[in-house]
């Protein structure tokens, strides 16, 4: 990135591309946020399902042995 970062600075990056840059990065940006908050809530969503599997399976087996 800093390489275009200096050809925008000199001049050799016509501003339009500069800025169609600019919003590229922006959107990459978000995306990788989203992604983030996406996985945590994956794990989360895991985390709460495999505790409730193991609740039930535990009051099943004591159910059966109690």
């Amino acid at each position: 990135m800093k390489s275009c970062n200096i050809c925008i600075v000199s001049g050799c990056m016509p501003q339009a591309m500069a800025s169609e840059l600019n919003m590229y990065e922006s959107q990459v940006a978000e995306y990788k946020y989203e992604i983030e908050r996406l996985s945590r809530d994956l794990q989360d969503a895991k985390k709460k399902y495999f505790t409730q599997r193991k609740k039930e399976q535990r009051a099943k087996y004591e159910s059966h042995f109690l």
